[in-house]
């Protein structure tokens, strides 16, 4: 009998209604049987989970697939000879030769691994062989010699490891009791009588750059359009550029809003030498300066709102011992890609923690060099800008703190800019500033030590403000996470503790991302992304201590020239009016000279696409290999924690070194002007056709479009005829005496070209004479000989309705006969006009996509648009339907957009019907995906 059976015998069974069992095995013997009555159940939950699974594999590999498929392009286009080699030198040999170490110790180890040899505690006379023996002697020696040596550095760094976390810790407990005491400076009663414009101090605007050509529009009238009285405050333009069609678009900028009435003034130095510091100087020793009382800084791609002055001017009154007040930045693309992301986190603790905490406790931080507004006296008892390092901003900053000027942080005062988008620039940028600190550092440090502030103020300057944070954080992050950790996977005896690797960073990490709460998802690659980045300021520590080569080498930051998506509509409505006002009418027209006469046999050609290259840094595909070699022998060592941080490391150092991470530019890019211009020029020319165009202005843009498209500026050169004589010269100063004498001729043309080939010049020296460049008889001019030629007037003609232009090519006499526009044969996408409609998709909230339809005013053509925008509201919809139609607007050329939308919603529906239509046609569409169609009639 089963030891669970009962038995129950029952007498007069018909007298009981209910029978009870106690025993305590029942329950479980109900469950088992409850389990196992299902196993057809069970079975297939089995068979569903592995289906996922299996489900899984495809993609993984389509995944890995199109990512390896990726990486393999991105190298096939890149140059591994691009890199500067200063950017290399003695630390990218000495990791190389850590990598080739730890390779052959990675083979050793995976070969006594598999051999199962444990020597640990064998007697060195019962080895068996030599190689046993050799592999012995070196466990010995390195358990003796290399690993104390090993465990002393790690642990010096540790501790600088623990004293940099506590400074963040205690400028984060800073923060947070300046949040909830809602602490922030204040303006001492009321700053200016608003009817006595005499109230309102004067105040300089500085604007500095260097072929700056993407941004210097927007920074401009952003200057010029400050709330203040127009004739308290003059802006400077300090144009350190040496493109010389660039400057004439800058200053025909300043030229146009001096005349709107602004009170601009134009600067160029022909001797430009101290990078930005020198250009600052130059423009602070103007004899007018001394009428002024305080200066504004900005970069050209900062755009203060009109506010700004009034809202940091008034913090100078009644304290004439504040000598800067310092506003916040704040990033129009810090969403574009995964760097500006990253960026975003790092420089918002930097204003929300650093800035904030040391200005309200201390009254001293370090300038940004941009956004902040001097007492001109403060400058001036500082020594003014010094040329001497590469950080011009820091270096008046501690020579103000040093001489006892106190400094303002306005936290909510904001100033518009951009963040670098590609590694490359990024890469440029921070190797500059942390090189600066360090040359500071040397040349400031005597007088730090025999200065007459406190020595509070003394200790702060040197261990906290220059050693903690600008020498020690770069020299502690790259040893301990990129050598000293790998090393001590070969070296078990020295091994790092788990909470040095994953457990305090990982802490340190979350505070830096405080500031930026949204930014928590990114916070992982954020901690591999500050890892990675500090062999750059190692490398850059290093160079400014010890003064080599790249420290003192100083490029300009690469923008893109991006505008805040809420600003377009806005934008687009005032350049409408302001086109619509203009006096001097823009146009368009085309030559009539045929290409060395053969205009009707040559086809057209496509205009040359410039792809985007990719570099490759050795120095960081050196760690990746390294870390992934530390990681691989992790794996015998079975460490986990120490293995997963390895991979990933090396992993975002791959990344990094096949510049995988942000945007990528072409060496050659077209110029973003304003949007008259882009009207203007942003039309696909074809390069088998002589252009001429009736404004300089427009032609020297043109000429800096094509310069994108046709070669680099070095190599342009323009050809000049006069009559029947042909010259060849190579920059435009070169054609002063030619052009002085020759403005009322109507039979000089000027055209430009670029990289005159060397069959060209042997033609040239053969046929002609040897002037600036050559000077040739119009007779002698073969077809093909200057290749692509685009005309550039330097006269503007008489009367916008007449227009000469000459029809021969170089070969002929010029007949004299003129043409107007009208009788061109103008391509249809150069029409003047056209209606923009746009609207979201209205299937519910949120839109999925945005539409836009874009007619020509003359009814030729209708272009039907749709983009996907994944989740997102249906204001967000409609703006991006607005923005792709003006995109595309843009690129068809046209001069005049009439923009029709539903931005209020209910009262324009009738209007925009089929805009609607086409966004709800393009909710199916993936995120970023866009269709056109096109009608013409």
């Amino acid at each position: 009998m089963a030891p669970n059976t009962v038995v129950v015998t029952l007498e007069k069974a018909e007298n009981i209604s209910l029978i009870e069992l106690n025993d305590p095995t029942a329950g479980s013997i109900f469950q088992e049987k409850q389990k196992a009555a299902s196993p057809k159940q069970f079975t297939w939950v089995l068979l569903l989970k592995a289906h996922r699974i299996l489900a899984c594999i495809p993609w993984l590999a389509v995944s890995l697939w199109t990512v390896f498929g990726s990486i393999r392009k991105r190298i096939a286009s890149s140059d591994p000879n691009e890199e500067d080699p200063r950017y290399r030198g003695r630390l990218y040999r000495f990791i190389k030769v850590f990598l080739a170490v730890s390779v052959m110790a990675l083979v050793i180890e995976i070969f006594a691994y598999f051999n199962k040899w444990d020597l640990s505690m064998v007697n060195p006379w019962e080895v068996q062989n030599l190689v046993q023996w050799s592999y012995m002697a070196w466990l010995n020696f390195r358990a003796d010699y290399v690993a104390p040596l090993i465990v002393t550095l790690s642990r010096f760094c540790i501790v600088l490891f623990m004293i940099q976390s506590l400074d963040r810790l205690v400028q984060c407990l800073g923060c947070f009791w300046i949040k909830c005491k809602k602490l922030k400076p204040v303006v001492e009663g009321e700053p200016f009588d608003i009817e006595d414009g005499s109230s309102f101090p004067m105040v300089l605007v500085q604007i500095p750059m260097c072929n700056e050509k993407e941004v210097y529009e927007q920074s401009i009238a952003a200057a010029c359009q400050l709330d203040w009285p127009k004739d308290r405050f003059l802006v400077q333009i300090l144009d350190d550029s040496s493109d010389e069609l660039l400057q004439h678009l800058i200053r025909d900028e300043v030229m146009s809003w001096k005349e709107k009435g602004a009170n601009i003034v134009y600067r160029h130095r022909f001797i430009r030498t101290g990078y930005k510091a020198g250009n600052l100087k130059s423009a602070m020793a103007c004899d007018y300066v001394k009428d002024y009382e305080f200066v504004a800084i900005f970069d050209a791609d900062f755009q203060p709102n009109p506010d700004f002055l009034k809202l940091t001017i008034p913090h100078f009154k009644g304290k004439p011992d504040v000598g800067l007040v310092q506003a916040r930045w704040s990033f129009v693309n810090k969403d574009e890609n995964l760097l500006t992301r990253l960026q975003n986190i790092n420089l918002c603790f930097h204003f929300e923690v650093e800035q904030q905490v040391n200005g309200l406790f201390l009254n001293f931080f370090g300038f940004n060099g941009t956004a902040g507004v001097w007492r001109i006296k403060a400058l001036e008892d500082s020594g003014g800008w010094l040329e001497r390092t590469t950080v011009e901003d820091m270096d008046i900053a501690v020579r103000a703190h040093l001489n006892g000027w106190k400094f303002v942080f306005l936290n909510d005062v904001k100033v518009l800019c951009e963040l670098p988008e590609s590694y490359e620039a990024y890469k440029k940028q921070q190797h500059r500033w942390h090189s600066g600190p360090m040359q500071l550092f040397r040349l400031c440090l005597p007088a730090i030590l025999t200065s007459k502030i406190s020595a509070g103020k003394k200790a702060n300057l040197i261990f906290l403000f220059f050693l903690l944070r600008k020498l020690i954080l770069p020299f502690y992050s790259f040893t301990l996470f990129c050598i000293i950790l790998p090393l001590t996977m070969f070296i078990p005896e020295a091994e790092l503790p788990s909470w040095v690797i994953c457990h305090v960073p990982i802490v340190m990490s979350i505070l830096n991302i405080l500031p930026a709460p949204k930014s928590f998802p990114f916070l992982m690659p954020y901690l591999l992304f500050e890892n990675t980045m500090s062999v750059t300021k190692f490398n850059a520590m290093i160079s400014g201590l010890f003064q080599l080569g790249s420290a003192y080498e100083w490029v300009v930051t690469k923008k893109t020239g991006r505008a805040s998506e809420s600003d377009l509509l806005s934008l687009a409505e005032r350049e409408t009016k302001t086109l619509n006002e203009e006096k001097i009418q823009r146009r368009l027209s085309e030559s009539g000279l045929e290409m060395l006469g053969k205009l009707n046999e040559q086809k057209e050609q496509k205009a040359p696409v410039v792809k985007k290259k990719n570099r490759i840094y050795r120095k960081e595909l050196a760690l990746a290999f390294l870390l992934l070699t530390a990681a691989a022998r992790s794996l015998l060592s079975a460490q986990g924690i120490h293995f997963y941080y390895l991979l990933f490391q090396g992993l975002s150092f791959l990344v990094m070194g096949l510049d995988l991470i942000g945007e990528q530019f072409p060496a050659n890019r077209p110029i973003h002007t304003n949007k008259s211009q882009r009207a203007n020029c942003c039309y696909q020319f074809p390069f088998n056709r002589y252009i001429q165009i009736t404004s300089l202005d427009v032609a020297l843009n043109l000429s800096e479009y094509l310069s994108g498209k046709m070669g680099d500026e070095k190599d342009a050169f323009y050809v000049v005829r006069k009559g029947d004589a042909v010259g060849v010269y190579k920059s435009i100063s070169d054609l002063q005496s030619v052009l002085r004498s020759s403005v009322n001729d109507p039979s000089v043309s000027v055209f430009k070209g670029y990289g005159l080939s060397r069959e060209a010049e042997e033609y040239l020296s053969s046929h002609g004479l040897k002037n600036a460049i050559y000077s040739i008889d119009a007779s002698d001019v073969q077809d093909d000989l200057f290749g692509q030629l685009i005309t550039c007037p330097f006269r503007e003609p008489n009367s916008s309705k007449e227009k000469s232009t000459s029809k021969e090519p170089f070969g002929q006499k010029a007949t004299g006969g003129s043409m107007h526009i009208s009788q061109l044969d103008f391509p249809f996408h150069v029409q003047c006009s056209c209606i923009l409609e746009f609207d979201g998709a209205s299937k519910g909230n949120p839109g999925q996509a945005g539409g836009a339809v874009l007619r020509a005013a003359d009814g030729s053509m209708v272009f039907r648009l749709r983009e996907g925008v994944g989740i997102a509201t249906n204001n967000v919809a409609e703006y991006r339907g607005a923005i792709l139609g003006l995109k595309y607007a843009l690129q068809k050329g046209f001069k005049h957009i009439r923009v029709q939308g539903d931005s209020k919603l209910v009262c324009m529906q009738d209007y925009n019907t089929e805009a609607d239509a086409q966004a709800n046609l393009g909710i199916h569409l993936k995120t970023g995906e866009i269709q056109v169609e096109c009608d013409m009639k």
